[in-house]
């Protein structure tokens, strides 16, 4: 497995037994930073991938200490189908998970978690209009 794919696709690729799936997720916060998140799965040589699906869960810190827990939320949690239901449900400071699931052929399953979390106030950036996601897979 090499480092960081040299082409990627907004469209998921073929992905036959013995590749590596990357998925590429770069979110854009409305002051134009960027965070990007990579994940890595392997497609054994029995097996092709028949779907990959990625929920969303928004974690807020306790009302009462403001702590923001860092663990992985419930699986319960992750209810937004995709990021934009997610994003409005999201205030400064809070942390944006993603749950991605890849389903294979002989129906295991392998799932991996990313986290951002929101800016607290923003002041070093400029208003924006809106979040904006990009997510880009490569197989080579």
């Amino acid at each position: 497995m090499n480092g960081d794919p040299a082409v990627w696709s907004t469209t998921r690729p073929s992905v036959s037994p013995g590749d590596y799936l990357w998925t590429k997720i770069v979110y854009t916060y409305s002051d134009g930073t960027t965070s990007t998140l990579y994940n890595v799965s392997y497609i054994a040589d029995s097996q092709t991938m028949t779907s990959v699906v990625t929920t969303y869960a928004v974690v807020v810190p306790d009302p009462n200490t403001g702590i923001l827990p860092m663990t992985t939320p419930a699986d319960s949690a992750f209810i937004y189908n995709t990021l934009s239901d997610a994003m409005d449900h999201v205030s400064l400071g809070d942390l944006l998970w993603s749950k991605t699931v890849y389903t294979y052929s002989d129906g295991t399953t392998t799932t991996n978690y990313g986290v951002n979390r929101i800016g607290a106030d923003g002041s070093t950036g400029e208003p924006g209009d809106s979040e904006y996601i990009h997510l880009a897979y490569s197989n080579s």
